[in-house]
């Protein structure tokens, strides 16, 4: 996947619209000063893992369904 850009000047929504959009393959890897780098993995636009030293111990699943994004 070939995406490069600062997230100042980029707006994270649009970075995600733009791979789910063109169906883009790769990492999207994003530091923030709160929590470090994150690594996100997408295949066809799709997220399909994620890589975080500090998100490691978040119950992914559980965020999702209190969210609505994903269903029992």
């Amino acid at each position: 996947m070939k995406f490069n850009g600062n997230l100042k000047n980029i707006p994270l929504k649009g970075a995600f619209q733009k791979i789910t959009n063109e169906l883009l393959t790769g990492n999207l890897k994003i530091h923030t000063k709160e929590i470090g780098d994150i690594n996100l993995f997408f295949k066809k636009g799709n997220l399909i893992g994620y890589q975080s030293q500090s998100l490691s111990d978040t119950h992914w699943p559980k965020v999702l369904l209190e969210k609505g994004i994903i269903t029992k």
